[in-house]
């Protein structure tokens, strides 16, 4: 069966599906499905995550039809997003590694505003940028983590060959804290949407501050990093040995 999640002004909602065809089914380009021809499909199976069972009860105000349709319009698709008004339909397979970070594509004049600037981050790479708004949503979002933070990233933005090193151990850090198991580290999927959410958080944050003043925001965002190991006590955990000659 293949993943889907269902993000709503309600929260995400996820579920699998399979679709059996009878053997007379044929996809010719524009071809009109009617989805009420049981000669065209022999089989529809639609469960939904109910805690730590799968059920069949629909838990979103989305009409049952509307969500089979769209479903059926992206059942051979990876990764692949519908978004409504009201709604937006991902595919989510985790058989299939997703092989680049993904942001809004409404967000992506921001970062590129930012990168075009004269200011400290003119010409800062995809993944800088993506790292510092990564970081600054998490420093909003604090302890209540993301807790209604919903994830409507479907543009690519950073091809995850390109990772450096430390950009991996900041994802990674941040996903374990996030998800409070260090087996998160097992799923490259589940760690990029982490670090995606956050983003989308922190994009916001990181345009307001550079933009009050540009030339100033590095030395701005050296003091943050400094109160913030301040706060959690960092400095008074670090043991310092003597080598002894």
């Amino acid at each position: 069966m293949k993943l889907f999640q269902i993000v709503t002004s309600d929260g995400e909602f996820n579920g699998k599906f399979d679709i059996k065809f009878s053997e007379d089914m044929t996809f010719g380009e524009g071809s009109d499905i009617d989805f009420d021809d049981e000669s065209l499909i022999e089989k529809w199976e639609i469960l939904y995550c109910c805690g730590d069972q799968w059920c069949e009860e629909n838990p979103t105000n989305i009409d049952d039809e509307i969500i089979k349709k769209e479903l059926f319009l992206i059942r051979d698709k990876v990764y692949w997003s519908v978004k409504q008004d009201d709604y937006l339909i991902k595919i989510i397979d985790d058989e299939v590694v997703k092989n680049r970070i993904f942001i809004r594509k409404a967000d992506r004049e921001i970062y590129e505003s930012i990168k075009k600037s004269e200011g400290d981050l003119k010409g800062s790479s995809n993944m800088e940028l993506f790292l510092i708004a990564m970081m600054l949503g998490y420093n909003k979002k604090g302890k209540q983590g993301l807790k209604g933070v919903n994830s409507t990233a479907t543009d690519g933005f950073v091809r995850i060959a390109s990772f450096p090193e430390d950009a991996w151990y900041v994802i990674k850090s941040i996903a374990v804290y996030e998800e409070e198991y260090i087996e998160v580290l097992l799923s490259n999927n589940k760690m990029f949407d982490i670090a995606e959410k956050y983003a989308i958080v922190g994009i916001q944050e990181l345009e307001k501050l550079y933009f009050e003043n540009e030339h100033n925001f590095l030395k701005r965002m050296e003091k943050l990093l400094i109160d913030e190991f301040d706060v959690q006590g960092i400095k008074n955990d670090i043991v310092v040995e003597e080598v002894v000659e």
